[in-house]
């Protein structure tokens, strides 16, 4: 079997770069970012492209009410998904992505359940949400003693005003899933703690409040949350997994790990596109 070889060298990291390294699988955090360098393309599933389109007129809705004006009409925001699902997939042909569907999720069904899960989470979330940041750019240094300054650069979802909150404002990442939301998803982890740390920081505070807004699309459109405070100990811990992430790229390091996501996307949508090359070493 010939020996796997990658140059995984990027200027920054991401949240979702972290946790896939630390939470999921380093060889697959290594492939992709092999993959992106080289422009070859990756399967994605069309449920996340539509899960972008659905965040994507959410956005829309608070930039409206952040800019003085009400809040968009149920109708106003369902007719807005057709077209931010077509800017979503125009942006995955771009690179030439291939978009794959669940047999037991497929694209027409899946839009009309897109366009009836908007209304809810208008309903049951957007009214009275007072939008501070919307689609904010996160760009902060992690400064050690080992080495160059690690740039984290991302973006956050929503920080809303919360009078009750550390620095009166939560932080807010949209999530969107089909029929229920599982234990896995509920949990925590290195990107909630990414985004209290950068909260943290900007706003001088000790705690930060994050919480998971999930917009679930199915038979009962509905909205769930999962809140969480990001203590200093998640906050060092974050650090400590993103500067464990920077090492194993510069030494090239990077360990496999099993788990369900160790399927093929033929197989399921949701699998890992790089299953074929490297559970089998083609």
């Amino acid at each position: 079997m010939a020996e796997l070889e990658f140059d995984v060298k990027i200027p920054h990291l991401s949240p979702s770069k972290i946790a896939n390294f630390v939470e999921y699988c380093g060889l697959k955090f290594a492939w992709e970012v092999e993959y992106r360098k080289e422009g070859i393309p990756i399967p994605v599933s069309g449920a996340m492209v539509l899960g972008t389109a659905i965040h994507s007129v959410v956005e829309w809705a608070l930039k409206e009410v952040r800019a003085g004006r009400k809040l968009p009409s149920h109708q106003d925001m369902t007719d807005r998904l057709p077209r931010a699902w077509e800017e979503a997939l125009a942006a995955e042909q771009a690179k030439k992505n291939p978009i794959t569907w669940d047999k037991d999720d497929p694209e027409d069904q899946a839009i009309e359940e897109g366009k009836l899960v908007l209304p809810a989470a208008r309903e049951q979330y957007l009214v009275g949400v007072r939008p501070r940041l919307v689609e904010e750019p996160m760009k902060e240094y992690i400064r050690w003693n080992g080495g160059e300054p690690i740039l984290v650069w991302g973006r956050i979802d929503l920080v809303r005003d919360d009078a009750d909150a550390p620095g009166g404002a939560e932080i807010v990442d949209w999530k969107t899933t089909k029929d229920s939301v599982s234990a896995n998803q509920r949990k925590s982890g290195v990107q909630m703690y990414a985004y209290g740390w950068w909260f943290a920081r900007c706003a001088s505070v000790t705690h930060a409040n994050v919480r998971k807004v999930f917009f679930v699309r199915g038979k009962r459109a509905k909205v769930e949350t999962e809140p969480y405070q990001v203590t200093p100990g998640d906050m060092a811990y974050f650090e400590r997994a993103a500067i464990m992430t920077w090492k194993a790229m510069r030494a090239q390091a990077f360990v496999p790990h099993e788990g369900w996501w160790c399927v093929s996307p033929k197989d399921k949508p949701y699998g890992c596109p790089f299953f074929d090359g490297c559970k089998r070493g083609q």
